[in-house]
């Protein structure tokens, strides 16, 4: 099985956001075909998913 590029964008990035990225490789002629998935989940659901702060979760 061939395993084809791609991106994973996540979709509540600051800067560039998360639809601004898929825009940009879109726009380029070198890169318009690349298959782009956008990941997006609550704030609360990535904090509960990494538990809380300590000193061996970088936190």
């Amino acid at each position: 099985m061939a395993v084809r590029p791609g991106v994973l964008v996540e979709g509540d990035l600051p800067r560039p956001d998360g639809h601004e990225v898929p825009r940009s490789i879109r726009a380029d002629a070198h890169t318009r075909m690349l298959p782009v998935a956008i990941r997006s989940a609550p704030a609360e659901v990535a904090v509960l998913a990494r538990g809380p702060p300590g000193p061996c979760s970088g936190g």
